[in-house]
């Protein structure tokens, strides 16, 4: 089974408070290796559905199909910082995996388990964009050291499709993200949910989703919402809910 570990350079992350990380470089770095010596690791584009089994008795291979198209790509040893609470600790040879959602709407709530010869590694994120890849690390800074894998099950919910939203946004500035209410009516209880997102691997890092709350816009007003955890390039707003006065 390929082997990856990815190194995640503490370097290029600046805190600026306890409770969020802003990204102050460009660059993301990773290290990996193959067992079989090969020249690298490559995420595979998944596009079918193959018949799955939530849970075997034999050593699973990568990449595998929990079912209804969501994957899991990879497994992997992680060194960087804790992503799934903000803590934001270091951490080194922490369980991660690489969550492939195939279908066509986003996954809510996901808890990915995986049987060991050890111990069982839990991944838990939420919302899940359709179509992208996200690297989930294991709970309570779970270990990999080259565990085998004998099983694997998912649980989730699947987000409701949203309704045509009025609130526009504009990309970050130095102040926050601008919202304006495009549509006629007043709307209320506006909350925007963001995820981190590294272009240059091709996956957002982290299950955690971040939500800011923006209160009420009327017809035709704006406002700019400043967001802790936030870095321009590197989040990204998945969804921004609200209701209809």
């Amino acid at each position: 089974m390929m082997t990856v570990k990815v190194t995640l350079f503490r370097g290029l992350l600046l805190f600026l408070s306890v409770t969020g990380a802003v990204l102050s470089g460009s660059l993301l770095l990773v290290q990996a290796s193959m067992g079989t010596g090969g020249q690298g690791a490559t995420i595979a584009v998944l596009g079918t559905q193959p018949e799955t089994t939530a849970a075997v008795l034999q050593e699973l291979t990568f990449p595998y199909c929990l079912g209804n198209d969501i994957w899991i790509e990879m497994v992997t040893g992680y060194e960087g910082l804790y992503t799934e609470d903000e803590s934001m600790e270091p951490i080194v040879d922490g369980a991660a995996i690489v969550l492939y959602n195939g279908g066509e709407r986003m996954l809510e709530d996901v808890e990915v388990t995986l049987a060991t010869d050890r111990d069982d590694l839990v991944f838990s994120g939420t919302y899940l964009p359709p179509g992208e890849r996200t690297m989930i690390l294991a709970q309570e800074k779970g270990l990999y050291t080259n565990q085998k894998i004998l099983g694997a099950e998912v649980k989730y919910d699947l987000v409701e499709t949203p309704w045509a939203q009025t609130i526009a946004f504009t990309d970050w500035d130095e102040k926050g993200l601008l919202l304006v209410n495009t549509g006629t009516e007043t709307v209320a209880d506006i909350t925007v949910l963001y995820k981190t997102y590294y272009k240059e691997l091709g996956f957002y890092l982290g299950g955690l989703t971040y939500q800011a709350y923006a209160g009420s816009l009327e017809a035709g007003e704006d406002t700019i919402l400043p967001l802790s955890n936030y870095a321009s390039g590197y989040s990204r707003v998945i969804l921004v809910v609200s209701q209809t006065e």
